[in-house]
């Protein structure tokens, strides 16, 4: 390694090693200043490079798919209140599972629906037991729930109105309606209450809380649930007119309503108009359609998929004796159309929310049947309100929906399943990690080392022993730990014990690898001399 020889071929390049030993030097503190988000920004485009090679020269990777070991479902309450729906929360472990797409199915429908996202949907009393099972059928789990009737009132509040005005007093020959609030429990069941006047030949109330004015005075009014019972007093005044009493009703609008919209019916008294226009609506099935005080009917969403009918009912509060009836036919809302569209791209061995699109949006189901063209290039299945696919392998695949509504309704849409990366996720953060500490500290401080050692090996007297190599550890291993010490001066970063020993290391593995290749050098060269024949 002290051959003067060798100085001598490299002292020509001795300014070229001490520029290149500055820049470098120069470029590796210069990287200790970026900032955190910049810096990660720098490695991950690195490493998306060197992937991108990788991807282009290896084989396609074998597609890791993680299967659900276990499912559990929970729910606030496993009692649901008769004609209302209450969401399945489903847990899937593990939660990076491959597929999470669930089948949903009750064991009897006529108690609880559920649909294809979990929702149960309460339509008569009794217990029905809930399956969920992964679409590969290799993981279940069930839930038991029972429907049950709103919990009784405990407490309430009432006051009487005349449409919209609380008021304490009315005319004979006109109404009021009696309403209830601050309900406890806010679910409690109201149709359970009872009403009686104090006096009914100067107010009478009817079972629908509609008080009508008889002679003048004052009255109380009650309502009952079992022994609980408010009253509040009400006047009935002698009206400065007499009041025109309604003799006849009927009510205009549509015969046709659908599902979740609603119509509007008015009630028309003919050519005479009388004092008091209130009348009180009333639906035959609530679990059709829903009506409220002022006459707006709101299809309910019934099971199965054929029209059913309600009759609404209207009278006049003033004159219950007058009474008209409609007959109202509930449709689903059909699907006229459906679109598929994806965000972004999928990978063999990942998966993809496919999204559909209804025409008209409010489709009463929207519950989908997919297929795949192909099985071994990818999957796809139900869940909830949309399809998702499962790359299988890298290929072309046409994934399409059907509605469960109307077979005719159906879309596709063609995907390409890309090969699967080169890494896994967690194979990747350590790759990022390997780029950040072993390109980014180790590899950089490396070739540091190597032009250090070169700059004083070149500039040392060769007469000096190992002066050159004492040199170049005493400067370059501070200045590889001054290097990460700049980091206190960057943004969002902060230096780390870790990161010194990478630098370090680095440096001093090149001054290892030089010692001997220089050595070895050496030794070859002392071998060719002898070998040279004497003169």
């Amino acid at each position: 390694m002290r051959y003067t020889s060798f100085k001598k071929a490299l002292r020509p390049f001795k300014e070229l090693f001490l520029v290149s030993f500055v820049l470098t030097s120069v470029f590796i503190g210069g990287n200790a200043l970026v900032a955190g988000d910049e810096s990660a920004e720098l490695s991950t485009g690195l490493s998306n490079f060197l992937a991108d090679i990788s991807e282009a020269i290896l084989p396609e990777r074998e597609p890791e798919v993680i299967p659900v070991q276990s499912l559990s479902l929970a729910m606030p309450n496993t009692n649901i209140y008769i004609g209302t729906s209450n969401r399945i929360t489903p847990t899937v472990t593990p939660s990076n599972a491959t597929d999470k797409s669930l089948v949903w199915s009750s064991d009897n429908t006529a108690v609880i629906e559920v649909t294809s996202g979990g929702i149960a949907v309460a339509r008569d009393f009794g217990t029905a037991r809930i399956h969920v099972q992964t679409s590969n059928e290799a993981v279940a789990a069930f839930m038991d729930l029972t429907v049950i009737d709103f919990p009784d009132v405990t407490d309430f509040e009432m006051t009487a109105y005349v449409f919209d005005e609380p008021v304490t007093e009315i005319d004979v020959g006109t109404s009021a309606k009696l309403k209830l609030s601050q309900v406890t429990p806010t679910q409690a069941k109201t149709s359970g209450v009872t009403y009686h006047s104090s006096d009914p030949n100067i107010a009478t109330i009817n079972a629908d809380g509609v008080i009508n004015g008889i002679a003048a005075g004052d009255v109380q009014i009650y309502a009952n649930f079992g022994p609980i019972e408010k009253s509040l007093t009400l006047t009935i005044n002698e009206p400065l007119v007499p009041s025109i009493l309604p003799d006849t009703l009927t009510l205009d609008g549509p015969s046709l309503g659908y599902v979740e919209r609603t119509i509007q019916l008015l009630p028309n008294f003919g050519e005479q108009v009388p004092t008091d226009t209130q009348v009180t609506f009333k639906s035959s099935n609530t679990l059709v359609a829903r009506v409220n005080e002022t006459g707006v009917v709101t299809g309910v969403n019934f099971s199965g998929l054929l029209a059913k009918t309600v009759v609404i009912t209207a009278y006049a509060n003033s004159n219950p004796s007058v009474i008209t009836s409609r007959e109202i036919t509930i449709e689903k809302v059909f699907p006229t159309a459906v679109s598929l569209r994806v965000n972004g791209t999928v990978a063999a061995g990942e998966s993809l929310a496919i999204i559909p699109t209804f025409t008209p949006a409010d489709t009463s189901n929207r519950q989908l049947m997919w297929m795949s063209s192909n099985a071994e290039i990818a999957t796809v299945s139900s869940a909830g309100d949309t399809g998702l696919l499962v790359g299988k392998f890298s290929g072309t695949v046409t994934i399409t929906a059907i509605s469960v509504m109307d077979d005719t309704i159906q879309s596709s849409i063609t995907l390409e399943i890309l090969p699967a990366p080169l890494f896994s996720p967690a194979q990747w953060e350590a790759f990022l990690m390997f780029i950040r500490k072993g390109i980014g500290h180790f590899t950089l401080n490396m070739l540091n080392g190597f032009l250090g050692f070169l700059t004083f090996y070149a500039y040392v007297d060769e007469k000096k022993k190992y002066r050159d190599v004492f040199l170049s550890f005493a400067v370059g291993v501070p200045l590889s730990a001054f290097f990460e010490s700049l980091q206190f001066f960057a943004p969002v970063r902060t230096p780390a014990w870790e990161d010194v020993f990478y630098n370090t290391s680095g440096y001093v593995t090149a001054q290892l690898v030089m010692v001997v290749f220089f050595t070895l050098l050496s030794l070859w060269h002392g071998r060719a001399k002898k070998k040279q024949p004497q003169t």
